[in-house]
């Protein structure tokens, strides 16, 4: 699914979300990282107002790199089944590529968790909350 290029996080900027920066609703990816960090911010995002996790972007400097044509879906199952098997309190984030640049972007977007108690099922009890551009 391509959704409209002109969609925003922040409602106060005219800038693609592409071009914001990195916030409390907004997280970017060049590629997916070792450990738990999407787990994490994913659950950021749950207990708070909701976000996107955006991969094929280099945040600094910021880069629109994209994702191969030939890894898009693998890399949607590889997060899709990464976020179900790490968080605990069931996230279903919705998945979609953005075409920018004439490049795929894959968009995670999270919704805000109905109780605010998602955490990560991996060892000890840990939840995270999203703050500016970070997870505490």
């Amino acid at each position: 699914m391509d959704n409209n290029s002109s969609s925003c996080i922040n409602h106060n900027s005219a800038l693609p979300f592409w071009e914001q920066p990195e916030s409390r609703r907004l997280e970017f990816k060049e590629k997916f990282p070792k450990g738990a960090q999407v787990a994490k911010t994913a659950i950021a995002f749950a207990n708070g107002a909701g976000g996107r996790i955006v991969f094929g972007v280099r945040d600094e400097p910021r880069r629109v790199l994209g994702i191969p044509d030939d890894e898009v879906f693998a890399l949607e199952e590889r997060i899709s089944s990464h976020i179900f098997s790490q968080c605990a309190s069931t996230i279903i984030p919705e998945i979609y590529i953005q075409s920018v640049e004439g490049k795929n972007l894959l968009v995670v977007e999270i919704f805000p968790g109905s109780h605010k108690q998602c955490h990560y099922s991996q060892g000890l009890f840990h939840s995270w909350q999203r703050y500016k551009g970070g997870d505490f």
